[in-house]
């Protein structure tokens, strides 16, 4: 079976990231090590065992290697126990005492060039690290948690000078209403709302899309982590990859995810989760350690916003850099007009992190206006094509006779050309010749949408 032993420049662009605050740590139960007798055990490997004890589940119905999550289901077999029951349980085992500290959750708070931490887990142990290691033990982490029954919280949008370091728990937090996953049910209920775009949290997805994560101790099901990869990344997963590390003791043991990972510029680490974070600890700390602990930790910073220039009701303007002069002229004839454009000045044709303030803007245009040249027929992956997939895929959510994408012909480019999206040439295209009439239609619609905002 394919698996990845980290070379020392794999180490070296690993800290290089995290440096740059490129780099979101996702952690799972693995790390959550707590003393258990005489010995050290995951928290969850012990709440499973105290489950069976208080509920009377038979334990010789569950394979050698069983987890929380089998536990659970056989209970739930049975027609006359309930969730609710669990629940129950499961508070009164993890609110029993006070948990120390699990030290790979003190390493992970110590690199302190971490300033968003994604959780797997429902109990409050991150969160307890950073405050702890980072000041002191006062109460000062943001803690933030996925709920279906309440709204949705998210991460802040922008940089914040007061703005703390900030543990976000994907599947819930333990609470009284039982609003957290420890079933398989709720897990794959949490897993369904977040590919909803109105359901999940907007700006942490933002930052999960644009930087890379190293999942810590979460040994996903496939089904799982395919779902969340899917859900964060979308399709620039198959496209470019999830650039990252999985360290854990379960992901390995498949082969046909691993490949499947390996295919996505993922690498699986060949040790588990603490072995991981012990190394990345020793290495940030031989190498910026001084350094951090010579300075204030800063605030949490994650993807832009959209530009302030950005207005509402602009039309968006997407070409490719060689058609330059052509798309100066088009921005005049609507800024002759009153309209407001806003297209790429620097024509970007990479960059994470300037993606996430264009795809606002497409959300929040009035009018997608791509230009279609013999420059934009080509095969080749170029940055107006990210904007054209965030066009299309937005039209979705706009009401079907409302134009939303109005594309302009600038040359004699066959509409047949394979860079050319079908869902560009099922739609009325206009030649350049034709602006003006695009401008006086974009003009009235705009005109038409402000209408409908006014209060009755």
């Amino acid at each position: 079976m394919p698996q990845t032993s980290f070379t020392e420049r794999q180490w070296r662009n690993l800290l290089t990231d995290i440096e740059a605050r490129q780099i979101i740590p996702l952690v799972g139960h693995e790390l959550v090590i707590v003393p258990d007798g005489d010995k050290q055990t995951s928290l969850y490997d012990l709440l499973a065992r105290e489950l069976i004890a208080r509920l009377g589940i038979d334990a010789t119905r569950l394979h050698e290697d069983y987890d929380l999550f089998d536990v659970t289901s056989l209970y739930l077999q049975d027609p006359g126990n309930t969730a609710e029951d669990l629940h129950y349980e499961a508070r009164a085992v993890l609110n029993s005492r006070a948990w120390p500290t699990p030290e790979p959750l003190k390493k992970l708070a110590a690199i302190t060039h971490f300033d968003l931490f994604v959780s797997a887990t429902i109990d409050s142990l991150l969160e307890q690290a950073i405050n702890e290691v980072r000041f002191g033990g006062a109460k000062s982490t943001c803690s933030l948690a996925y709920a279906e029954k309440s709204q949705t919280p998210d991460i802040p949008a922008a940089a914040d000078i007061d703005c703390p370091p900030a543990v976000f728990q994907l599947f819930g937090k333990l609470n009284a209403t039982g609003d957290y996953a420890i079933t398989e049910e709720k897990l794959l209920e949490f897993s369904h709302r977040m590919q909803s775009r109105d359901l999940r949290p907007k700006n942490l997805f933002d930052a999960l899309r644009t930087k890379n994560m190293i999942a810590l101790g979460c040994s996903f099901p496939g089904w799982l982590a395919r779902f969340f990869l899917r859900a964060t990344k979308g399709d620039e997963l198959y496209t470019q990859g999830s650039r990252g590390v999985i360290a854990d003791r379960g992901s390995r043991r498949d082969q046909d995810f691993v490949m499947f990972l390996e295919r996505r510029k993922t690498a699986v680490y060949t040790g588990d989760g603490a072995a991981f974070v012990d190394e990345l600890h020793r290495r940030w700390m031989e190498q910026f350690g001084a350094k951090a602990a010579a300075e204030p930790a800063p605030a949490l910073t994650v993807a832009a916003q959209p530009d302030a220039e950005f207005k509402m009701d602009s039309v968006f303007l997407s070409y490719a850099s060689e058609d330059r002069s052509i798309a100066l002229r088009v921005k005049q004839a609507f800024d002759d007009a009153g309209v407001d454009v806003w297209y790429d000045q620097r024509a970007l044709e990479s960059g994470d992190d300037y993606r996430v303030k264009i795809e606002k803007n497409i959300e929040s245009c009035s009018y997608f206006v791509p230009l279609l040249s013999k420059n934009t027929a080509g095969d080749e992956r170029r940055f107006f094509r990210l904007e054209w997939f965030k066009a299309i895929d937005e039209m979705k959510f706009r009401p079907p006779e409302f134009p939303f994408i109005q594309p302009i012909r600038i040359d004699d480019v066959a509409l047949d050309a394979p860079g050319i999206p079908r869902e560009f040439t099922a739609r009325h295209i206009r030649q350049i010749e034709a602006l003006a009439e695009l401008v006086d239609d974009a003009k009235r619609r705009i005109r038409e949408r402000r209408r409908e905002r006014r209060p009755a």
